[in-house]
């Protein structure tokens, strides 16, 4: 019977073991599985295997977890069964319910990731430089790793959602499923695991300016300032183009795979948000204030800040502070500026312009030419 085991309880390296292999271990569960109380003895049996190769006694008081993921902290083996008994023993759905295995989620996953992954990574208010082909931790492979374990568990705790949802008839209380994935990823919100390209501006011995594009791993709490590209409309080609000659930070979606894409998608900015778009903005100028400086032409700027003026309902007051301090407006002197805090007039067609110059800079006005598909934005402006 499965109580009769009498083997010593503390850990051991499983080779120096009476069992000397995993498997051999494997071979006595199966057997043991056979007895109707099976789980109910498992606490205090020493027959646990855990990933880090040990062989442990299972436990309440330091249940361990009962998932594929432990690759993701492999610093952490001997917090997870070992992949073989998992598989074979304790695959299956009454097992995962055992008080000895505990399910692996995002906050279990944030609370070990300083074990795993190096302190600069946990920034939450910038991107970390990063080099996918890299064999240490952060590497492609483990990047690609995280999103798997992360595109799982968020479908998880969703549908644990709904469910209690439909038990309780709450669905009136809706929260947004984005809103919702982002308060499942809140516990990872500093630890930077987002790949993004971004094209930084070098200057080169000879002098001249070079465009290098730049692997960086984005924290969670900035992932709205990373662009996605992926899905747009003919109508929208030139809002893209205009939008990728800023050189915005893009997702690497190289890096990750299809079903992780996904997720990766609700997370970060989109054509479909534009409101949103300012957190690229945002992002980009607080590190390079000049960063969009001449990189425009006046339809390019137009066609960007006609993207605001068509969702103008969708802008908030906060808003104002980032539109304002883009260079995109047209003066009337004929050059593109930006006005911060100066005050502004929108000057008809009609009125001329001689002289307009001196007088702005005697009154401390900025004259901006008008456009009717600007309206809605310069009204939410106030200008």
């Amino acid at each position: 019977g499965v109580q009769t085991c009498a083997l010593p309880i503390f850990s051991v390296y499983i080779k120096k073991s009476p069992f000397k292999s995993t498997d051999n271990v494997s071979l006595l569960l199966k057997y043991c599985k056979g007895d109707t109380n099976f789980l109910e003895n498992l606490p205090g049996l020493p027959l646990l295997v855990t990933q880090d190769n040990q062989l442990r006694a299972f436990s309440t008081t330091d249940p361990k977890f009962l998932s594929r993921h432990h690759s993701i902290l492999p610093q952490c083996r001997e917090l997870f069964v070992h992949e073989r008994l998992r598989i074979h023993i304790f695959g299956d759905v009454k097992s995962q319910e055992s008080s000895v295995f505990r399910r692996f989620g995002v906050q279990d996953f944030a609370t070990n990731l300083n074990r795993c992954l190096p302190s600069e990574f946990f920034t939450g208010d910038d991107y970390v430089r990063w080099c996918p082909t890299q064999e240490s931790v952060p590497s492609k492979r483990w990047v690609q790793g995280v999103w798997n374990f992360l595109y799982e568990e968020t479908n998880y705790v969703l549908k644990k959602m709904e469910q209690t949802e439909r038990e309780r008839s709450t669905s009136a209380k809706h929260e947004g499923e984005i809103k919702r994935i982002q308060r499942i990823l809140q516990p990872l919100s500093k630890w930077s695991i987002l790949p993004c390209i971004e094209t930084r501006q070098m200057t080169s011995r000879r002098g001249s300016i070079v465009e290098t594009p730049e692997h960086c791993l984005v924290p969670l709490s900035l992932a709205q300032s990373v662009l996605d590209f992926t899905c747009y409309d003919e109508n929208s080609k030139p809002l893209v183009e205009a939008l990728r000659r800023l050189n915005l930070a893009e997702v690497n979606y190289t890096i990750l795979r299809p079903d992780s894409c996904s997720l990766a998608r609700k997370l970060v900015t989109s054509l479909k948000t534009p409101e949103s778009l300012l957190k690229c903005f945002e992002q980009k100028l607080k590190k390079t204030p000049n960063a969009f400086e001449g990189k425009l032409k006046s339809s390019e700027c137009r066609t960007i800040l006609k993207c605001f003026s068509d969702s103008v309902n969708r802008l908030e007051e906060r808003d104002k502070t980032v539109l304002k301090g883009l260079p995109f407006y047209q003066a009337t002197h004929g050059k593109l500026t930006s006005v911060g805090s100066a005050e502004v007039c929108v000057l008809p067609i009609d009125i001329p312009r001689k002289e307009m110059d001196t007088l702005g800079l005697r009154r401390k006005v900025t004259f901006l030419e008008a456009s009717r598909s600007l309206a809605p934005l310069f009204q939410f402006l106030e200008f």
